[in-house]
């Protein structure tokens, strides 16, 4: 039901995603963490 195992898979797909991003200054990725767990940084 779920589309990921876990907070930490999500976030490392979401960071797999993002990676073209890393060195554009321009860009801002905001994360609204649930329950308090940090999964991105």
């Amino acid at each position: 039901m779920f589309l990921y195992k876990d907070r930490v898979q999500a976030g490392q797909q979401l960071a797999n995603k993002l990676y073209r991003y890393a060195n554009d200054p321009d860009t801002l990725v905001l994360i609204l963490p649930r329950g308090k767990v940090i999964v991105a940084y």
